[in-house]
């Protein structure tokens, strides 16, 4: 979420970024079971959204994806889950998916019918900011995955900061930032970055989250640091009749400035489900650069594959795994899954789908004092505390813990009093149980 407080000037909004969950998930596998594979099953799509068709587009093409802009618009309610027909993306067209157009939950395409991708969905997360006043900035993650940290300013005497999400790089006493992390391929640990070894979701995909960003450096060249890459971003495709990638599906994260002594983006995610999955493309959630220690990139994501025949010969890169596709496998979030969300700020109430971005904010406040931030939460333990994390485009991170979630497990409430600085903002929840 982005807000903009106005006091004391007169061009600056806050923003909110996707509201995040970590709980504790359980899944049970039974072994020695007899299933039987039906041919086919239903993904849930209503095909509303019509087909996701770029034929005819010319070699090279980028497109920037925003459901908005298309006509008529795709996935109206906002919740990243799209109900296509087909999906066909040509040879050299690239659909781009970034968390400030596309939205910062995972993206679900589900297709009633066959979905061939012989060019490219890039879901990856972008680079660190280099060591430059101008330029500094968080690094923009895939939908479902988070940003990078900032880099050190000198003059303004701003900390760098660390990377987001779970698995997110620490700013270290030797000014450097730790990798990110995610299904880990660093040993060894570290007690000024517990997060170095630290593996977070599961190889089913259950829940669907992409990677965390790498940390901003304190090592400053002239009067500012470098910042970390961005999370690769997370995506389920899933086709009752084929699934074909002769081209490329690529979740990476995003690296930092080479020498700068940031660090880079973990890897996403990618599930694929149909019946047949075919082709000879590639399939890559690698970790973005790091450009200290030893050099080597942060830690990859997972790709999962579930099909009842695959014949896909292309390159995957990252954690793997291939199984036989369950009658009904889980697409979407269970009814029971945990939420949380800013309701409203200063008793501005917050859209249902903040986006996040500066231009426009969420929401503008005029206030020199603290305003109230009222949260609400669903599916979480009662007297569980919210962690707010909020970034000020020229100040330090702000972090301050909510009062207990009261009321109950289906419908809880907390508040926090906060005073915004001045300028553009953006707010990070976290819940942890």
């Amino acid at each position: 979420m982005a807000i903009k407080n106005n006091c004391n000037r007169l061009d600056r909004p806050v923003t909110f970024g996707w509201n995040l969950i970590f709980g504790i998930v359980a899944i049970i596998a039974t072994l020695g079971v007899s299933i039987s594979i039906a041919e086919a099953f239903t993904n849930g799509s209503t095909g509303v959204d019509g087909p996701l068709d770029f034929t005819g587009f010319e070699s090279g093409t980028i497109i920037d994806f925003d459901p908005k802009t298309f006509t008529p618009p795709f996935d109206t309610d906002g919740d990243s889950v799209y109900h296509f027909t087909t999906i066909n993306i040509p040879e050299g067209v690239t659909v781009k998916l970034r968390a400030n157009k596309a939205g910062f939950a995972p993206i679900r395409w589900l297709a009633t019918g066959a979905v061939i991708i012989n060019g490219m969905v890039d879901l990856n997360g972008t680079n660190g900011h280099a060591a430059n006043r101008s330029l500094r900035g968080l690094s923009l993650p895939g939908p479902g995955g988070f940003h990078g940290g900032m880099g050190a300013d000198a003059i303004m005497g701003v900390p760098a900061t660390q990377g987001f999400g779970p698995g997110g790089g620490c700013v270290t006493d030797n000014g450097k930032g730790w990798p990110a992390g995610h299904t880990t391929i660093h040993g060894g640990t570290d007690t000024n970055c517990p997060n170095l070894t630290k593996i977070y979701g599961t190889r089913f995909l259950l829940p669907l989250v992409g990677g965390s960003g790498g940390a901003g450096s304190r090592t400053t060249h002239g009067y500012s640091a470098a910042g970390g890459g961005a999370g690769g971003g997370a995506i389920l495709i899933a086709s009752p009749v084929s699934i074909t990638v002769n081209g490329k599906i690529s979740a990476n994260g995003g690296s930092a400035v080479d020498g700068s002594g940031a660090s880079g983006g973990s890897g996403g995610a990618i599930r694929l489900v149909s019946k047949i999955v075919t082709g000879n493309g590639r399939l890559t959630t690698d970790g973005g650069s790091t450009w200290w220690w030893d050099s080597s990139p942060s830690s990859s994501g997972r790709t999962r594959i579930e099909t009842l025949g695959s014949t896909f010969t292309g390159l995957i890169s990252g954690e793997i795994t291939s199984v036989t596709m369950m009658p009904e496998p889980i697409l979407l979030p269970s009814s029971g899954s945990p939420v949380i969300r800013i309701a409203s700020v200063d008793n501005l109430p917050v859209p249902s789908t903040p986006r996040g971005i500066f231009t426009p904010a969420d929401i503008t406040i005029n206030k020199p004092l603290p305003v109230a931030i009222a949260i609400e939460g669903k599916n979480i333990p009662i007297d569980t505390k919210v962690t707010i994390t909020v970034l000020n485009e020229t100040e330090g991170p702000i972090v301050i813990e909510s009062s207990p979630l009261a009321g109950t497990m289906d419908s809880s409430t907390a508040t926090v009093d906060l005073k915004f600085p001045t300028g553009f903002s953006q707010i990070f929840t976290y819940a942890k149980w």
